[in-house]
């Protein structure tokens, strides 16, 4: 047993707890934009909304999901309006995933109220603290960055 063994138990539960919320997160955020969107769409659309216009591939690459997935959320996304599909100009097979205006606008909302609800609730941490938090969320993540 090594001496690290309790603290990375300990990370491993605050990550899963974490984990946990973010999905709540996802799918709280999901039907708040359509009742009809998934939470794989939600992640799809913020994609989109942080990164712009994408190729399939590249959405599955980001988000590590099968193109199966993938397909079928934007199919499900462009039904409720909320993405248009384009052909690609340097490869005609392939198609390239672009928000639509009203979904611009409708996670713009979202987004906002998101802000405003953690700044409620971190009132009462500095600017430093929050930042430090960020930086060590960011180190973690980077130590995961290129795992399959």
């Amino acid at each position: 047993m090594s001496e690290k063994d309790p603290a990375l138990r300990s990370l491993e539960h605050e990550v899963t707890r974490l984990a946990r919320r973010l999905r709540r997160v996802a799918t709280e955020r999901a039907r708040l934009l359509d009742p009809a969107v998934q939470p794989t769409g939600w992640s799809i659309l913020v994609t989109l909304y942080r990164q712009g216009a994408q190729r399939q591939s590249e959405l599955c690459d980001e988000l590590r999901l099968d193109k199966g997935a993938v397909s079928r959320q934007i199919t499900a996304l462009a039904e409720l309006g909320l993405v248009e599909r384009t052909p690609d100009p340097d490869d005609r097979r392939a198609s390239t995933v672009t928000l639509s205006d009203d979904a611009t606008l409708r996670i713009k909302r979202i987004e906002s109220d998101a802000r405003r609800w953690y700044d409620g609730h971190f009132d009462d941490w500095s600017a430093e603290e929050i930042e430090r938090v960020a930086e060590d969320l960011a180190r973690y993540n980077e130590v995961f960055e290129h795992e399959v």
